[in-house]
């Protein structure tokens, strides 16, 4: 069901409130089907790899991190440039025995998408790709110049966040930083307050890591998931070595 389904302009009785559908998912348990989610954490933890992971899992519909996807077209907006996705994509590739021509579903954005000053050319740009899920990396990049402590610095953001889930029909996540305090999230609570699903990255020792759900509007929140960062060598074009990482359940 489509969330313009219900609509905020109609009276729904206890009985049709109690009948509509529990949530379908498109990551089971973890991330809803038409949701708005944040995947957060300290930098240099490994959000990126978390999310291309997410990124490539969907489009191909494999399994991410045990969980099973619901298959379809993604949009991954790199907001601090592509340049650095060329390792992880091949390292993923070669982790998971997948060629190229797999990821025929996956599609980059090579700019930051300015949140607050109006989404409709990404808009234009993405509707014929159908996508499942946008994922915006970071949240900073593209809101630069946004008070992010301000609930109305942020409020624009949010509109647009919301705007590119209702008109493309699809999965938002975004991907934020914590500040000076690593136990949330940055900027307003007004974020937290916005998403239907909200993720913390926790590093630990070395290379492992963990996905703490911190709210799930809809749902129980999922168990921790237990993962480590492992590293892929391989060789790259004309024999040039090469060396990424890629997140592994344990």
């Amino acid at each position: 069901m489509k969330r313009g389904d219900v609509s905020e302009r109609t009276l729904l009785s206890a009985t049709r409130v109690l009948s509509l559908p529990n949530p379908k998912w498109l990551a089971e348990y973890v991330i809803p089907e038409r949701s708005l989610s944040m995947l957060w954490g300290a930098p240099n933890v490994g959000k990126s790899f978390v999310t291309l992971d997410l990124a490539c899992s969907v489009a191909l519909g494999n399994g991410w991190l045990a969980h099973p996807t619901e298959a379809g077209p993604v949009i991954y907006v790199a907001g601090e440039g592509v340049s650095s996705f060329k390792r992880r994509l091949g390292a993923w590739l070669h982790y998971n025995e997948s060629h190229i021509d797999d990821l025929s579903n996956l599609s980059f954005v090579n700019w930051p998408i300015q949140l607050h000053e109006g989404v409709e050319s990404f808009l234009r740009l993405a509707r014929p790709a159908d996508p499942v899920l946008v994922i915006i990396d970071t949240l900073a990049a593209s809101a630069l110049g946004v008070s992010e402590d301000s609930t109305e610095g942020v409020g624009p953001v949010i509109k647009s966040l919301l705007k590119i889930r209702k008109e493309l029909d699809t999965a938002v996540m975004v991907v934020h930083h914590t500040g000076w305090n690593t136990d949330h999230e940055r900027g307003s609570s007004a974020y937290r307050g916005a998403m239907d699903t909200s993720i913390e990255i926790k590093g630990e020792k070395g290379y492992r890591r963990t996905l703490i759900g911190h709210k799930q509007r809809d749902a129980e929140l999922f168990d921790p998931i237990r993962l480590r960062l492992h590293e892929v060598s391989w060789v790259g074009p004309k024999g040039y070595p090469m060396k990424s990482l890629v997140p592994q359940v344990t």
